[in-house]
């Protein structure tokens, strides 16, 4: 299958305003959260949920935090985007091919940059396991998690639009995220406010992917998925009544 034209004018482009625009909202979100929530009654209900589940820790539930928090560290991510990209331009679907890296370079930057100016502490309860040198808010392993996972359901539907096990991967993708969430608030790492907006982070970025791959319109799904049946030869069209 050949591939249409990629600007990359546009793919940089795309990215650039993905990531001021994604960066902004939630500097804003961020800075707001700190005036009238973190300080607040909401904040002191989520450091008195953390608190609890530290204080009820399993060693079962442990190991469990352990391998959630690890489907979107570092190593995983990269490895997972790097092997789908490389499969998927090799393929030649050059524009599903864009949509990872685009989405997880976005997604970090971003992460960077918020998680830097806005400074929100992790929790004050006893962590379990490394803690990382960032600030709590927002949570980049769940935003990461969303656009390695849901984004690997999504280019897998844009090339076989109505296939069956678009709905398994879908559900499947969301657990993934919903696990990794849920892992690092146990680990107390992350505030749940923090994990929610790391979730919003993620769409945006994995949005910004496919918009800057060209994958967020019919139109382009479209021409993408069924550029070999439009260059069928006309010969092989059968009309109803035609002599043998």
């Amino acid at each position: 299958m050949s591939s249409p034209h990629i600007s990359r004018g546009r793919v940089l482009t795309t990215a650039a305003l993905g990531y001021l625009v994604l960066t902004l909202g939630l500097l804003l979100v961020g800075w707001i959260a700190h005036e009238l929530i973190f300080e607040d009654s909401i904040g002191t209900a989520e450091l008195d949920l953390t608190r609890w589940i530290s204080e009820h820790r399993q060693s079962v539930l442990d190991s469990m935090a352990r391998t959630g928090s690890s489907l979107s560290d570092a190593f995983t991510v990269i490895g997972v985007a790097f092997g789908a990209t490389v499969i998927l331009w090799a393929t030649g679907h050059h524009r599903q091919a864009l949509v990872l890296p685009v989405g997880l370079v976005v997604e970090l930057t971003v992460f960077l940059t918020v998680s830097t100016l806005v400074g929100r502490d992790r929790p004050a309860v006893e962590p379990l396991g490394a803690v990382p040198s960032t600030s709590s808010f927002p949570s980049g392993h769940v935003a990461a998690a969303l656009v390695l996972y849901v984004g690997l359901v999504v280019i897998v539907a844009t090339l076989h639009p109505q296939h069956r096990i678009n709905r398994i991967g879908a559900a499947l993708a969301v657990l993934a995220v919903l696990y990794v969430a849920t892992s690092r608030v146990y680990e107390g790492v992350h505030h749940p406010t923090d994990v929610l907006c790391g979730a919003v982070l993620g769409v945006g970025a994995l949005y910004t992917g496919m918009r800057a791959a060209g994958l967020t319109t019919r139109r382009h799904v479209d021409r993408d998925v069924t550029i070999d049946e439009r260059l069928q030869p006309a010969h092989e069209t059968v009309h109803m009544g035609a002599p043998p």
